[in-house]
């Protein structure tokens, strides 16, 4: 995992001050998701919209032109 996370950073695509721990944050962030007492409400939607969120975050902004 952390070479291919190293090689997305040099390649612009993580933000440069994201950690290959920060895989296993998110990680925590979604089971706290499933684990909720919201889940059986919102169900999958729930987890997508919260891994969507954190990728999100992970991710370099798009540079502006």
């Amino acid at each position: 995992v952390i070479p291919s996370f190293r090689r997305a950073q040099a390649a612009g695509r993580l933000r440069p001050d994201a950690e290959p721990a920060d895989i296993a944050r998110i990680v925590e962030m979604v089971e706290a998701v499933v684990t909720s007492q919201f889940a059986p409400v919102e169900g999958a939607a729930a987890v997508r919209k919260v891994i969507s969120l954190a990728l999100d975050g992970l991710c370099s902004p798009a540079p502006v032109p």
